[in-house]
């Protein structure tokens, strides 16, 4: 008989210092071996006690190949015993060592992918459909078109978010208060507008309330000239405008947004909140009783700009 000892130690070693393998492990795989040799490979792979394992292979001369016939030259490879067996059982010691490796590393906190940082936007903005209290029906499409235009205008400011046009349309000629329209909705603003006649002339009024308190905190009147040549230019006048003097950062909203969170302390400042108070509280010069305080959270307000 010839053997060949292979000791834990070096078992341990060949697996490469990225993976981790206990003596359990190393002996649930020989035992795995041992059962996919069957009865008859059982001794093939024996245990020497505190040293390691040992592959025993007979001394017994290889079976004569049958011979090659002349006319049809044998081009298959034939392995010598001696070799096919170590080579089948170190390709199985490697599968079962792999296998073992994925699934442990599959089980392992370290596998679970980061949860992705959610930033937070600014707040939800609802446009209701303007209401014509001209008298006029010609004034309806000018109405329908200022509302689209306010909702497209102030689409554009990446940090609002704003209900669809469908979602308000059945709030048209609706009167519920505005803190109950903003639980409905889920909005932290609500955009709406008049259209009035002043003689002989027309104006929009238009206005931006805090849904979470119901105030009205800002309103503009805007001359609507119905003489021009496109009605288009008109409205896309008066929404352009008006959605700058809202949804910009040092516009309505953005005010209200640094009036709001001078009673939050620092590190509960969202992005968006930080971007506010940077740019309200600096650029604009306006008093910041968080400017003289001092904290980890404070230069990040300012360093949001």
């Amino acid at each position: 008989m010839r053997d060949g000892l292979s000791q834990r130690t070096n078992c341990w070693r060949s697996t490469g210092r990225a993976v981790s393998v206990t003596e359990d492990s190393l002996t649930q795989c020989i035992s795995e071996i041992r059962r996919a040799l069957g009865d008859a490979g059982r001794d093939l792979v024996r245990t020497v006690p505190r040293r390691g394992y040992m592959i025993v292979l007979s001394d017994r001369p290889p079976m004569a190949p049958p011979p090659v016939v002349a006319s049809r030259p044998n081009t298959t490879l034939h392995w010598h015993p001696r070799v096919a067996v170590p080579v089948a059982l170190i390709a199985a010691i490697l599968m079962l060592f792999g296998f073992w490796t994925v699934a442990k590393d599959a089980g392992s906190p370290s596998a679970v992918l980061p949860t992705p940082v959610i930033v937070s936007r600014g707040p939800t903005v609802a446009v209701l459909p303007f209401e014509n209290q001209t008298g006029d029906a010609g004034h309806d499409a000018l109405a329908e078109g200022l509302t689209q235009g306010m909702i497209s205008a102030l689409g554009r400011f990446a940090e609002l978010r704003v209900l669809a046009r469908g979602v308000t349309k059945g709030y048209g000629g609706r009167t519920p208060s505005t803190i109950d329209l903003g639980q409905t909705l889920g909005v932290a603003y609500v955009v709406d507008g008049t259209l009035r006649r002043d003689g002989e002339a027309s104006r929009a009024d238009i206005r931006l309330s805090d849904a979470r308190t119901g105030v009205q905190v800002w309103s503009k009147t805007f001359e609507a000239k119905l003489a021009t040549a496109s009605l288009l230019a008109t409205e896309d006048e008066i929404s352009g405008t008006a959605s700058a003097m809202i949804g910009s950062y040092w516009g309505a909203i953005g005010i209200s947004e640094f009036k709001r969170i001078q009673s939050k302390s620092s590190s509960e400042l969202t992005p968006y909140e930080c971007i506010v108070q940077g740019v309200i509280g600096n650029l604009h010069g306006h008093y910041s009783p968080r400017a003289g305080r001092k904290g980890p959270g404070v230069p990040r307000a300012f360093d949001a700009q």
